[in-house]
């Protein structure tokens, strides 16, 4: 349909030129006009991120997961999920979505740096330990040894140490 993808076209153009309460405010105002929804989530999504409004969010990542089909579709949205709740300091809510993807995705690495980073800043450093420990079963691979030092240094230094020398999980793709 010529007036769902103008509406989409339009809003894409807002975003790539960097204006993404624009491209924002063309979406909700003209939504209707948009045969799939789920793709209005989608480009919402991306440009409530790209707006710095990460809050806003979460509830339609709450929405597309309860319509995901696939086991990996929803293994993404909670990651998505628990990187969200991080970036806006809810480390407990993190944590929570980081060991719920443990449950549908077993051994997901971000889920694992994820949890080990919310732990970190919640001042759980004896379970974030217990968890570098079995998770990396004695090998540390290189981009994790940063983050295995940054656990130590919190465990004998505090809280404080903790949240200075923790680094970012990696970006998802």
């Amino acid at each position: 349909d010529n007036a769902s993808s103008a509406v989409k076209d339009l809003a894409s153009i807002h975003a790539q030129q960097g204006r993404f309460d624009d491209a924002i405010e063309v979406l909700e105002k003209y939504r209707s006009l948009v045969d799939k929804q789920e793709s209005v989530d989608n480009l919402l999504v991306n440009f409530y991120e790209g707006a710095g409004r990460h809050k806003e969010t979460l509830p339609l990542l709450k929405r597309q997961l309860k319509a995901a089909a696939s086991a990996d579709k929803k293994a993404k949205i909670i990651l998505h999920m628990g990187d969200v709740y991080r970036r806006i300091e809810d480390y407990a809510s993190a944590e929570k979505q980081y060991k719920r993807l443990d449950k549908v995705q077993p051994g997901n690495r971000q889920a694992v740096r994820g949890r080990i980073l919310c732990l970190t800043h919640l001042g759980r450093h004896e379970e974030a330990r217990e968890l570098v420990k079995s998770a990396l079963r004695g090998t540390v691979a290189p981009n994790d040894a940063p983050l295995v030092e940054a656990i130590r240094a919190a465990g004998a230094g505090g809280p404080e140490s903790s949240t200075q020398s923790v680094p970012e999980t990696e970006e998802r793709e």
